[in-house]
């Protein structure tokens, strides 16, 4: 029974990621799928944007709740076969949403959504299984003004030892420009801040393997087809990433000058 119920389950993990490769492969792009979904998030380097004591700071107020939940279900609460499972599983989705968090690529104040749902399960038995009414409904709107009492003094930056600067694009003072359609080749968001994205180039990490092989056939093709799609206006282009397409796009090298480490779309 139990190797049937496993089964299942991987199954059911692996279905939707069939269907999806079978759809990436009628449309003969899958070997973008792999290389930007797949093997992208196969990287274990963690760089946190936030420090551990702000994330105590957030997590304080449900994390208090949370412990008071486990003590009130494992003393008063009576739990039928099905709603232990449920639990169980509740409890398995807290803990891989805590290894998620501490594994994630950039660890922001975002990456703790993941455990939201379980939390709020265990929590809102915890305000179950209070019994005198008033005290329920205090305790609930303890938790939820101080929820937003947090986050709001802490987006502020108000609270001591919280710092959302590394979080928040910083404004640079070399962009000279605003309101124009751009693509930055290289890893820097901070020109997008007064101007439109433009083509499909955005995540530099993603971005940089395809104009690293300038020679390769799909990667050309790729180029060209956001570079018809939505054609930007400037390029920020430091290393000259784009030269080794230019023998190959003649329709982009008509259109474009570089000036300084910057392409500029001709009228």
């Amino acid at each position: 029974m139990e190797f049937r119920r496993f089964g299942l389950y991987l199954i059911g993990f692996l279905l939707p990621h069939f269907f999806i490769n079978l759809w990436y492969y009628h449309k003969g792009d899958i070997e973008w799928l792999w290389a930007n979904f797949y093997l992208a998030n196969i990287d274990f380097s963690s760089q946190s944007l936030i420090e551990f004591r702000g994330l105590i700071i957030l997590t304080a107020l449900p994390l208090s709740y949370f412990f008071f939940s486990l003590v009130m279900m494992r003393r008063d609460a009576r739990l039928t076969k099905y709603q232990s499972q449920i639990a169980q599983v509740m409890f398995l989705w807290l803990l891989f949403g805590l290894i998620e968090t501490y594994l994630n690529n950039q660890r922001t104040p975002q990456t703790l959504l993941v455990l939201v749902p379980p939390m709020s399960y265990f929590i809102s038995h915890y305000f179950l299984l209070i019994r005198r009414k008033w005290i329920a409904e205090l305790m609930i709107w303890v938790f939820m003004a101080g929820i937003l009492l947090v986050n709001s003094l802490s987006a502020k930056n108000i609270i001591p030892g919280f710092d959302t600067s590394k979080v928040c694009v910083q404004a640079s003072n070399d962009v000279k420009f605003s309101g124009k359609k751009i693509l930055i080749l290289e890893d820097n968001l901070s020109p997008y801040l007064d101007n439109k994205t433009s083509s499909y180039f955005l995540d530099w990490k993603l971005s940089q393997t395809v104009f690293n092989e300038p020679d390769v056939y799909q990667h050309v093709l790729l180029v060209s087809d956001a570079f018809d799609a939505d054609p930007p206006d400037i390029i920020l282009d430091r290393k000259n990433s784009l030269k080794g397409f230019l023998p190959y796009l003649p329709k982009v090298r008509e259109k474009y000058r570089r000036e300084g480490v910057y392409y500029f779309r001709m009228p």
